[in-house]
């Protein structure tokens, strides 16, 4: 449940946090990240949005290469984003 309601923040981040749209024409409204590359999640109404570097930042950080999400259906099996390090 919604961390509001009781529920786990850590648990509902993870869940609906989304990438920040980069690329393919589409950029990020300005002032919607703050300078540590995350921001409300005004797709969804709640949780957050990270940019590419902010990412990057937190794979170099923990020792990681890439991060796998998978809780979204995609046409073509999966899809590459933020710089090829998001599938």
């Amino acid at each position: 449940p919604d961390p509001s309601q009781g529920g786990n923040s850590l648990a509902w981040d993870l869940m609906w946090n989304d990438p920040a749209p980069s690329g393919q024409g589409v950029d990020v409204p300005e002032g919607l990240l703050g300078p540590d590359g995350f921001g409300h999640n005004t797709s969804r109404g709640t949780a957050h949005m990270f940019s590419a570097e902010a990412l990057e930042h937190f794979l170099r950080s923990n020792g990681f290469s890439h991060l796998v999400r998978a809780h979204e259906v995609r046409k073509a099996g999966f899809q590459v984003q933020q710089h090829a390090k998001m599938v």
